[in-house]
């Protein structure tokens, strides 16, 4: 009788969510009868709720083996597992989850997770759907699922994903906001307008549809417009706040009101700033690169062994550069050519810089200790990587792995590969500053840096001081790309980029607008732009603003200096 009350008990705090006292409510239950099953189960639930992994896992374990026939229980010992990083005996129980009950929904779910988490995207996208058929209504299902499409690329099956999640929860706004996102990012303006229309007629009183409508009228130039609407507006939202202001900056650019302009991309800014998980740190990133510079001196790279190879197919391209110096128009107008393949901001380079931190101990004095095997492995490995985002490779194509902030890590890159050839954008270091600190980016520590103009002019200049030293070092294979020139002499630029590249010119690359189109989503701040035929009004944006930026012209003009910018 004892027992069954003090279970009761803990079981009444649990449900109040005092999970201290049920805990140790819990304790003393299985003091008295050690193999309590649902003393066992409840008390390893509060232990997984409360981050304590191994408690759980212990508890989770001992009721397994209890009992053998609850499928729910190995789901969750498989979570555990998965909190702990051991992703293989996770996956392992989740599976047995289903063995058990092959109707159990999240089960499916979870293993899909697990293995995106792990990298098996195709696999995942199996467990998920199988989830999504069993309970089309979940919406952890419908997150995964949703994920999975967006880094397979595969918008077709993600718009479908969208309608039918909307078909089976008419109410669900959430849902309804990312398809218009979708629709507008990839220039389905007739979509956008039909959604837009039903998403009034439902949520009369959500003013979020505003900010599409304002996006709509942007790209139709009625900047007038956008102001009159959305210049009043407000929305509990913070994000929603922070689009509000950039859309009304950008419009208020665009009529050279650019007091106003300003202003909102400060208050934009200052939104995304408070919005910020507290993890993120922009200093933290800036130290990544004083640590390279201060480390890459010739001095240390002499003692260097460096792999030596011939074969052509074992050098990579990278096409790096700051944030907002043209990457991605140059990426654009590069995929439009039919024998090169862009591999568009992938993690790929992590591996590698990664393996050789841990071949180091994080010391970069070790890096002349790596053996060539080593090397060997890691170069492997990185093909093998590129190929999960490719998915077939020709010998007759380049493929160039695109992602500005490599330029970091070069030195890595060619500790590992050194022949690999790098494109480098380049833009006038005040309209690349600026540009930076106009954008909403989703913040991480790099992006942290361009909440306000100074940080990102101090970033800036760190970074093109790592870049220099590197040119110094290393005899890099090297072609810097100008996006003034490409905006004044499209074809000659773009000539001398192919023929870096040993390649011919092909007429495709005129259509490369077509190009962008085709590719539904473009990742980047820069996915309306690469869209319209190459204009000029960016080229000297900056001296539109030159009274906001007098504080950081020491810091930038010898840079203006030495890339010959007046």
């Amino acid at each position: 009788m004892e027992v069954k009350n003090i279970f009761f008990s803990a079981l009444k705090k649990q449900k109040e969510k005092n999970l201290n006292e049920a805990s140790n409510l819990y304790k003393k239950v299985l003091k008295l009868k050690p193999n309590h099953l649902n003393t066992i189960f409840n008390l390893a639930t509060i232990y997984a709720q409360t981050n304590k992994y191994s408690d759980a896992l212990k508890l989770f374990l001992k009721y397994t083996n209890l009992n053998s026939k609850n499928y729910s229980a190995y789901n969750d010992l498989g979570l555990t597992y998965f909190q702990l990083g051991r992703i293989e005996e996770a996956i392992k129980n989740v599976k047995k989850s289903i063995d058990l009950n092959p109707k159990y929904a999240e089960a499916y779910n979870n293993v899909g997770l697990m293995l995106s988490r792990n990298g098996q995207i195709e696999e995942a996208e199996k467990y998920c759907l199988k989830s999504y058929n069993l309970n089309p209504k979940s919406f952890a299902t419908y997150t995964n699922l949703k994920q999975i499409y967006k880094i397979k690329g595969d918008f077709k099956n993600l718009e479908k994903l969208y309608l039918n999640t909307i078909k089976l929860n008419p109410k669900f706004f959430d849902t309804y906001e990312e398809l218009m996102d979708f629709y507008e990012r990839s220039h389905e303006e007739k979509k956008l307008e039909i959604i837009i229309k039903q998403v009034e007629k439902i949520f009369k009183k959500n003013n979020v549809v505003n900010l599409y409508k304002g996006k709509v009228l942007f790209k139709n130039q009625k900047f007038h417009e956008v102001i009159s609407l959305l210049e009043s507006s407000s929305y509990a939202k913070k994000s929603s706040e922070q689009t509000k202001f950039l859309i009304l900056a950008k419009s208020y650019d665009k009529i050279n009101k650019n007091e106003k302009a300003y202003e909102n991309f400060s208050k934009m800014n200052q939104l995304s700033f408070q919005n910020k998980r507290s993890k993120i740190n922009k200093d933290r990133y800036l130290n990544i690169v004083k640590e390279r510079v201060n480390f890459f001196v010739e001095d240390k790279y002499k003692e260097w062994k460096l792999f030596k190879d011939d074969e052509k197919i074992n050098n990579p391209v990278f096409l790096i550069g700051f944030p907002r110096s043209g990457t991605t128009l140059l990426d654009t107008i590069l995929r439009s050519h039919p024998k090169i393949e862009i591999i568009e901001e992938k993690p790929i380079i992590n591996e590698i810089k990664n393996e050789l931190e841990n071949l180091t101990n994080g010391n970069f004095l070790n890096l002349n200790k790596i053996s060539l095997n080593d090397i060997k492995r890691i170069r492997e490995s990185y093909f093998k990587n590129r190929l999960e985002f490719t998915g077939k490779e020709s010998k007759d194509k380049i493929y160039i792995d695109k992602n500005p902030l490599n330029i970091i890590f070069v030195g890595e890159i060619i500790r590992v590969f050194p022949n690999a050839k790098f494109l480098f954008t380049l833009r006038n270091p005040y309209d690349c500053v600026l540009s930076c600190f106009m954008q909403d980016f989703l913040l991480n520590d790099a992006m942290a840096n361009f909440i306000n103009i100074n940080d990102a002019a101090i970033l800036y200049n760190e970074i093109m001081k790592l870049w220099h030293q590197y040119l110094t070092i290393f005899q890099i294979q090297n072609y810097t790309v100008k996006y003034e020139g490409l905006v004044s002499n499209f074809e000659e630029n773009v000539r001398k980029v192919l023929d870096f590249l040993n390649l011919e010119w092909s007429d495709s690359i005129n259509k490369y607008q077509e190009t962008a189109i085709k590719r539904v989503l473009i990742s980047t701040p820069s996915y309306n732009q690469v869209t319209q035929p190459i204009y000029k009004q960016a080229v000297n944006r900056w001296k539109k603003y030159e009274n906001k930026l007098e504080n950081i012209k020491p810091i930038i003009d010898p840079w203006v200096k030495k890339f010959n910018y007046k």
